[in-house]
This record gives C-alpha cells, sequence and structure tokens, in this order.
C-alpha cells in the first residue's frame, strides 16, 4: 500500500505509526508537486519506464514517443483506430500515398516522352485526381490500410464539387457546381483505379481492397424532373446557332469552329496543330492524320471545303515573324497559343473565352466551343457507323470489346460517310456566306 502525504506531517511518530499499520511505502511531496499530479492526472498518457510516453488500450500498451507534446497529438491522431481494434494507418509500414503519387506521375510523363502515350492532358488529368485523394486520406497515409469502407468515403467526397479559387479559363471562373456529376466521378474513380493498381502490379503495394463499393458508374434514379434537367442540360449546339456563330467570327478564330464541327476535335488538340498536320490542304481531298493529345490514340479526318477555305482565309492574315510559336498554325490575336500552360495554375484556354463572349453576342444560350465535338458525335452517330465515329472522336479501344479486337479497322469510306452526313446536316441550317 503507497500513500502520499505533505512535508509537515512527516515526523519520526509517524513513520512508526505507518509501519505499524503495514505501510509499505511513503512518498512526500509538496504542495506545487500535487498540484502537478492534479495536472498529470488529465493527460491521457503515462510516462512508461522506458522513458515514452503510453497507454494501455484493449490489453495492450503502446508507446508514442518521448516528447510529451508530440506523444499527445499523435495520440489524438489514433485513438479512434487503436480503440476500434484496428491499426492506425500511420503504424502501417510501406510507403505513403504521396511517395507512390511522385513515383507514378514521374513514370507517366517518362513514358510519354519516350512513346508519345499518355496524353498530357491525360496525365494532368491523373495528377490532379491523385492529389484530391491526397487531400481526402492524408499525405502520409498508406494504401494498404485502405478497405472498402474508406473507398466508399472516398467516393462520396469525389462528388463533393471542387471551389474554384483562382481563374482557370484565361480571366473566368467557370460554372460553380453544387455536386459533381456522376460521369465526372466515374472519370476520377477510374484514375484512382489506375494509379493503385499501377503501384500494385509495381509490385509496391498489396492489391488495393476496392470491394463492391467503389464502381467506376453511379446508378442515378431517374424521375421526371431529372429526366427534364437532363433535356434542359443538353450541351448539343443546333446547325443554325453554329452557323451564325461562324459567320460572326473574326477571321482567326472561324477555322476553329469549322474545324471543330468537321472532325469532333476539341480545344487543345485545335491549339496543338502543326504546319505538317495541315499539309495536304492543297489536295483536292485534305486527310489529316492527328493523334488525339489526350488518350494518344490515332485519328483521321477529311476536311470540308468550307474548312479549307476558312484555315486559307486565316493563313492570308497570319503575320507571326517568331520562333517560339512558328511550329503553330493558329494564334490569338496576340500571337499567343490559343491554349497554353502544362498546369491547372497556368492553364490558359482562351478558344473558350473568346467562344464565351461569341456566344453571348449572337444569343445562343448554353453553348461552349466543347460542346461542338458533342455535337458532331451525336449527329455523327445518326450514320449508324460506331466504329467510324469512334475513330473520328479519338476513342481509345475497350479492351473488353471483342468485336474492336478482331475488327481490321476502319477505311476512309466510311470516315468520309460519317463527315459528309454531319457536314450536310450543318449546311442545311442555312446558308454560309463564302
Amino acid at each position: 500500500m503507497e500513500i502520499a502525504i505533505f512535508n509537515r506531517l512527516t515526523t519520526p511518530k509517524l513513520h512508526q505509526l505507518l509501519e505499524f499499520a503495514g505501510i509499505n511505502g511513503l512518498f512526500l511531496i509538496g504542495c506545487s508537486d500535487v498540484a502537478k499530479a492534479r495536472r498529470d492526472r488529465d493527460f491521457p498518457l503515462f510516462r512508461h519506464a522506458t522513458g515514452q510516453w503510453a497507454k494501455k488500450v484493449r490489453g495492450k500498451t503502446h508507446y508514442f514517443g518521448t516528447d510529451k507534446d508530440s506523444a499527445a497529438e499523435r495520440w489524438y491522431k489514433e485513438k479512434d483506430a487503436l480503440y476500434a481494434g484496428e491499426t492506425p494507418k500511420s503504424r502501417n509500414k510501406g510507403p505513403t500515398i504521396t511517395e507512390l503519387a511522385n513515383v507514378f506521375n514521374a513514370s507517366q510523363r517518362q513514358r510519354h516522352e519516350t512513346t508519345g502515350k499518355p496524353g498530357l492532358r491525360h496525365i494532368e488529368l491523373c495528377e490532379r485526381t491523385i492529389r484530391r485523394l491526397i487531400g481526402f486520406v492524408g499525405a502520409d497515409c498508406n494504401i494498404s490500410s485502405l478497405g472498402p469502407d474508406d473507398y466508399a468515403k472516398i467516393k462520396l467526397r469525389l462528388f463533393e464539387p471542387v471551389k474554384r479559387t483562382k481563374p482557370v479559363r484565361g480571366k473566368v471562373f467557370g460554372r460553380q457546381v453544387a455536386r459533381r456529376s456522376p460521369e465526372t466521378v466515374a472519370g476520377d474513380v477510374r484514375r484512382i483505379k489506375t494509379f493503385l493498381n499501377w503501384c500494385h502490379d509495381s509490385e509496391y503495394i498489396a492489391a488495393p481492397r476496392f470491394g463492391n463499393k467503389f464502381p467506376n458508374e453511379t446508378e442515378v434514379a431517374v424521375t421526371k424532373a431529372s429526366l427534364k434537367q437532363q433535356s434542359e442540360n443538353r450541351k448539343d449546339i443546333a446547325a443554325g446557332d453554329i452557323l451564325a456563330l461562324i459567320n460572326a467570327a473574326r477571321v482567326n478564330f472561324k477555322p476553329l469552329i469549322w474545324l471543330a464541327i468537321n472532325s469532333g476535335i476539341g480545344n487543345a488538340d485545335i491549339a496543338a496543330i502543326e504546319w505538317d498536320d495541315i499539309a495536304t490542304i492543297d489536295d483536292n481531298e485534305s486527310w489529316i492524320d492527328l493523334p488525339r493529345l489526350k488518350t494518344g490514340a490515332p485519328r483521321r479526318f477529311i476536311l470540308w471545303p468550307e474548312t479549307k477555305f476558312a484555315i486559307k482565309e486565316y493563313l492570308a492574315i497570319r503575320n507571326y515573324s517568331g520562333e517560339r510559336y512558328k511550329h503553330l498554325v493558329f494564334l490569338t490575336s496576340q500571337n499567343l497559343p490559343w491554349v497554353r500552360g502544362k498546369g491547372d495554375k497556368d492553364h490558359v484556354d482562351s478558344i473558350g473565352t473568346v467562344f464565351a463572349k461569341l456566344r453571348d453576342d449572337c444569343g445562343v444560350k448554353g453553348a461552349t466551343f466543347y460542346g461542338l465535338r458533342r455535337t458532331f458525335a451525336t449527329i455523327g452517330c445518326e450514320s449508324l457507323d460506331f466504329a467510324a465515329v469512334k475513330v473520328l472522336m479519338g476513342h481509345v479501344k475497350d479492351k473488353r470489346d471483342m468485336t474492336s479486337r478482331y475488327a481490321q479497322g476502319v477505311g476512309d469510306e466510311r470516315i468520309k460517310a460519317v463527315t459528309d452526313h454531319v457536314r450536310q446536316w450543318v449546311l442545311n441550317g442555312a446558308e454560309v456566306a463564302k
């Protein structure tokens, strides 16, 4: 039995009484020591004989280091997992998610420099998604500690909107949504799986435990309200509106609109067109081979007469004598690339900015430049040659699609048939002044 008493009570007679009572130990402490003891009583950890701060949880002693403040901070981070009988993520051995992300991103960029695949846009999207994942789980998270429930929570958080703090398209902040769409989240899920499966294939981690709560697609209930909203949010552009936009556009912007509806190529691909890509512009049939930047997929299309006319009209007034961008065909009125910058912070899409102003001037509501690509796909599919549309769009073949695996390719006549169908649809909208 032990007892703590004040110094003023420690007399020889008291010692004799304590020994007679069978009390084995005597601790002599002062008033200041009592106050300190009361403070330490509120501290969740105890000082172990090894000098470390420790805590016994579920019958097992856990150690948190010798520094009191650091030990307390670590305890509050790990206590929930310890009380639940789980190993805290910070105690798992192996590389952190940040270390894995650095290796993966470096590998992707090195592969792009060597083979051209994947495209830079795809790499940037992967890096953006991985940064968001790290924000959810923490920079020091060990992937092996994540289970199906963790991935289910991650997917729910992926629906949260990304708050825009800086302009992302020129001086435009872009539309701030209340909730990200299932299609956008599906892309994030695919990129996360690609990243973690690559880490597993490279033998950095064990197989990720996604479970059945982390599917790519998200089933959304179909209601009258959702169908109405889907109808209102259609991103296709009417043929008459496209022609109105072309007629109102400046000479340096007209060929960009024609190229988008002619072939379904997007903003970044148009901005990256070089002189070798349009070497056949003076031929009777001008065929263009232009791999898609995002996926590196091969793509081939034929230029319409209207598109060729708009390009030649622009080239007649093009005035650039510099060296930096001389390899690019299309430049802004300030002789800059239409899409420039490689990261989120310095990315500028002048095509989207100019198109937004042009759209407002023409009174075309809700249209975006990328909507021309969607319109091309929609009208092109009316030809019922979906394989040819897929080639024109630069979509990657699905490895699970056995038909695409055995198909021997799409001939030029099929590609021309699709583009002719879209051209006829556009020209039926109104007469174009040449």
